[in-house]
């Protein structure tokens, strides 16, 4: 297996998290912001690049999708926001970069320039959206309905074919 193959896995969804953190070090994120900044980029990376980010699963719970081990890992910092400097040792990221491919990191970095700075309610509200894979699949009062990946690349492509065409 060559180093670009290794690149092209899906990886588990706190390593796309640490890039998001790491590379939003102007916007402090809370644990809404982050699970929503990794499935953005899973959505986008499915919908462009035909294939996934991450190797997880994603599931409809009622404040949109949720990457589970994610909401698990940042539940503890609740309403404060994740600050890169207190989340990070010294060391720890400094090959974050080489996880990726240049195309993996393209669509994260326009993930976070589009949506970091929003409100947590203004993500909610994205990921609402009529016929989003979340508004397709969600049931009141559930939590282990799992969204199917085809779903989320379906939606991203629908919504990159729109961008090309504008």
């Amino acid at each position: 297996m060559t180093d670009n193959d290794d690149q092209n896995a899906p990886k588990p969804a706190y390593r796309v998290a640490d890039y998001l953190i790491y590379n939003s070090s102007s916007v402090y994120l809370t644990p809404l912001h982050i699970n929503k900044l990794v499935f953005f980029s899973h959505g986008w990376n499915l919908g462009i690049l035909e294939t996934p980010l991450i190797n997880e699963d994603v599931e409809a719970w009622k404040y949109g999708p949720i990457i589970p081990s994610i909401y698990y890992a940042f539940k503890k910092y609740v309403q404060k926001k994740v600050v890169p400097e207190e989340y990070f040792s010294t060391d720890q990221n400094k090959n974050i970069d080489d996880l990726f491919t240049t195309d993996n990191k393209k669509i994260m970095d326009a993930v976070i320039n589009v949506y970091a700075k929003k409100s947590g309610a203004e993500l909610i509200a994205i990921t609402h959206e009529h016929g989003s894979p979340w508004q397709r699949h969600y049931i009141e009062d559930r939590r282990d309905i799992k969204i199917p990946t085809e779903s989320i690349k379906d939606y991203y492509a629908g919504k990159a074919r729109k961008n090309e065409s504008k």
